[in-house]
């Protein structure tokens, strides 16, 4: 198991910071689900916003084949949407 998925399991906001800070890709996963589908399955919305200001793709399929579908589940589809528009100017989920 990665560096970046240990830290997001434990909710490690700092280390994932220095991670992503040392170019670790905001888009590692095992076995089909990323580091953001954790920190969103574990409603843990600042991270879900680190790593999506870092670059984290929020169009991955999980392990369910679906596009991050613990966001949609846990209710997360507003914060993306969010924090898409504060990151890039406007939405592509609404």
């Amino acid at each position: 198991m990665s560096e970046i998925y240990n830290a997001t399991i434990k909710g490690d906001l700092l280390a994932v910071r220095k991670l992503l800070a040392r170019g670790v890709d905001p888009n590692s996963s095992q076995d089909s689900i990323t580091v953001l589908h954790i920190s969103a399955g574990m409603w843990d919305r600042r991270m879900v916003e680190l790593l999506i200001n870092s670059g984290a793709k929020v169009d991955v399929a999980d392990n369910m084949e679906e596009p991050h579908s613990t966001l949609r589940l846990r209710g997360e589809d507003y914060y993306l949407r969010k924090s898409l528009k504060n990151t890039h100017g406007n939405s592509k989920t609404q």
